[in-house]
């Protein structure tokens, strides 16, 4: 199922708006996230689309058909939240088959739909047992069979794994993936966990107050980010950012007194302050013509990478180092900018020039 949203708003009485014209494609089939800091609308934006809350303006279109008006019992989605909502009084079993009770199913229907699901889920040993019975993961797994079991044309997942230790997770969210791809299943998953999301989505909707900072592929988003937030956001080491102005054909760092000469792309005829970022890769460390020599103020070792903390002029910034043993704290490296991928933003964090 396609799911198109147009201009969703959501604002409370106080006419403070949570969501703020989200305008939104997901083509059938594909699992998105939603991703983002807290407090940012992801939860609001999926409610919306599973019919739970009304927006305050806004369409939700299924396959080009005007959801606004149609009840979350007919929408044919299937739901997986975050604590799971397994009812303890009853056995993995009956909390499958309850979903197509309600449906009202004959018995030798919901045997055979329930018995399939847990067979796809590798739970079937389990379906005698209640929820208190079973560990973190296989109730994940029953809440997931529960939102399956009723064959929908969409499945919506709101922080499925944050009660999931990190192995698990990881195990857990494979295993998603596995289903969504085997069941070509339109699927919306809301995280506030960037590896999350980008080791699961075909794209990612990255929202910051309310609004869409970014849709794309978690390459797109990282590579080519639209904005500061997004620089800032995406990417597991924190990205280096530098306050700079233009000088002619080059950027001026006034604290590490560096000029950033630019072969093209330069914006004509500002000299606003301005951000330059560059990520912890794209600072190389050379022995020849550096732009800074740097100090290291600290090392951290991450199992194949390892990251150093750099500090030059009061400013520090990070770099990645290689895992040889070979560099020490308080030593000093020859660092070089790479140009092509340096990102410049303006004092409001709008992107200004494109890296190659």
């Amino acid at each position: 199922m396609n799911i198109t949203l147009e201009h969703l708003h959501k604002s409370f009485e106080d006419k403070k708006a949570l969501i703020k014209d989200i305008n939104l494609e997901i083509d059938s089939g594909t699992l998105i996230s939603l991703l983002g800091p807290s407090g940012c609308g992801k939860t609001t934006v999926l409610n919306i689309i599973a019919g739970l809350i009304k927006q305050s303006e806004g369409t939700v279109y299924f396959d080009g058909k005007n959801m606004n008006n149609i009840p979350v019992e007919k929408r044919n989605i299937g739901m997986v939240f975050q604590n799971y909502a397994l009812y303890p009084h009853l056995s993995a079993f009956d909390n499958l088959a309850f979903p197509l009770q309600m449906q009202k199913l004959n018995k030798t229907e919901i045997k055979a739909r329930v018995h399939k699901t847990a067979a796809f889920l590798e739970i079937d040993k389990l379906l005698h047992k209640k929820p208190a019975a079973l560990s973190g993961g296989e109730q994940q797994r029953v809440a997931i069979g529960r939102a399956l079991v009723k064959e929908p044309a969409v499945l919506l997942m709101d922080e499925p794994l944050s009660n999931l230790d990190k192995k698990l997770r990881i195990q857990t969210r494979e295993e998603i993936r596995r289903i969504q791809q085997e069941l070509k299943i339109t699927t919306i998953f809301v995280t506030h966990d960037q590896e999350e999301a980008s080791a699961i989505s075909d794209k990612i909707v990255l929202l910051h107050n309310g609004e869409i900072a970014q849709y794309g592929t978690s390459y797109e988003l990282y590579h080519n980010p639209a904005n500061l937030f997004t620089a800032k956001f995406i990417g597991a080491i924190d990205i280096n950012i530098l306050e700079a102005v233009k000088k002619d054909s080059a950027y001026f760092i006034p604290s590490l007194n560096v000029h950033l000469s630019m072969s093209e792309g330069v914006i004509s005829g500002s000299s606003e302050p301005l951000y330059i970022a560059i990520r912890p890769e794209d600072i190389a460390i050379v022995k020849e013509d550096p732009d800074i020599t740097a100090k290291i103020v600290m090392i951290e070792n991450l199992g194949k990478d390892t990251i150093a903390t750099m500090e030059y002029n009061n400013n520090n910034f990070k770099i990645y180092i290689p895992t040889n043993g070979l560099y020490v704290t308080g030593g000093f490296l020859g660092l070089r900018f790479n140009r092509d991928r340096i990102f410049i933003f303006d004092k409001s964090g709008n992107r200004l020039i494109n890296s190659k």
